[in-house]
């Protein structure tokens, strides 16, 4: 058999071995007409400012958890279908540096404002303020802001629906606001709210933060209401002058006026040291008189 030639030899075509581009594909987003009415709230309450969680703790579990996963959830939205409208339940938990009442009023637009750009008829819309949290960033102390509407204001006018602070709120408000105001853990702070003709009379049980002797130079004078001289007196004036600006921020966050703010310094703590607690005889209690 005749040979053919090599330089007949058919050419292998070339391969490109330059490695392909890879692209990520497109995230697609559901549009908010296909998703459920929950989905939808939920999303919207998440954004307003103040919100830091909604629904009680395993609802809130759920909801993180879903978020870590990336996928939406509804957990802590109640929704009532009626005829043609929607009825809208859900507690909320608020940063306790934002208004409470205004904040759920907030929620209170935002849900509706979502509903409407998905195309549901919303019936009304019921927030309830279950519990109060610090964000991982405090701010400074005095930067509480003031309430944008009344102090009775029950939600935003055109929205139906109410708003509610229950009493867990009211008493963790309460006790962040005293841990901020007496520089002590949350931890340390012992509260009792309870109704007086109603008002609300409010009983802090804490230790009192000292700068201990070792930190002082001795030709140095004790500084007033520092404690550090170990007179009672100046711890007890402490207390007093603390009352009327924890008053204030708590009806400012709340919109519930406080009638009295008394304060039982169960112990002292020495820089970031364990609390020392005071002798029962020592204890001292800063009793607001009846108006």
């Amino acid at each position: 058999m005749p040979q053919r030639p090599l330089g007949d030899a058919p050419k292998m075509p070339a391969v490109d071995r330059t490695p392909a581009q890879e692209t990520e594909p497109a995230l697609e987003t559901e549009p908010a007409e296909d998703m459920s009415p929950a989905v939808i709230i939920r999303r919207a309450v998440t954004g307003v400012p103040g919100v830091l969680g909604v629904g009680e703790p395993v609802s809130r579990a759920l909801g993180r958890l879903a978020q870590a996963i990336g996928q939406d959830s509804s957990a802590g939205v109640s929704v009532t279908q009626g005829n043609a409208e929607l009825a809208v339940d859900l507690g909320i938990v608020v940063s306790y540096t934002y208004p409470l009442r205004d904040t759920a009023a907030r929620v209170q637009q935002a849900v509706a404002a979502a509903l409407a750009d998905a195309g549901r008829t919303l019936a009304e819309v019921n927030v309830d303020v279950l519990e109060v949290a610090a964000e991982e960033k405090n701010p400074s102390p005095g930067t509480v802001p003031a309430p944008l509407g009344g102090a009775d204001q029950a939600a935003s006018g055109s929205i139906p629906g109410h708003v509610r602070v229950g009493s867990r709120a009211l008493s963790s408000t309460a006790q962040q606001l005293a841990a901020r105001a007496f520089a002590v853990p949350v931890n340390r702070v012992g509260i009792s709210l309870r109704d007086d003709a109603g008002d609300l009379a409010l009983r802090l049980n804490l230790p009192l933060p000292v700068r201990p002797l070792s930190a002082t130079a001795p030709s140095a004078a004790p500084e007033p209401g520092s404690g550090v001289d170990g007179d009672a007196v100046s711890l007890r004036e402490r207390a007093l002058g603390l009352r009327a600006p924890l008053r204030r921020d708590f009806e400012a966050v709340t919109g519930a006026r406080l009638s009295r703010v008394d304060v039982q310094v169960t112990g002292v703590i020495f820089d970031d040291a364990d609390a020392v607690p005071a002798k029962t005889k020592n204890t001292l209690t800063t009793q607001e008189s009846p108006a």
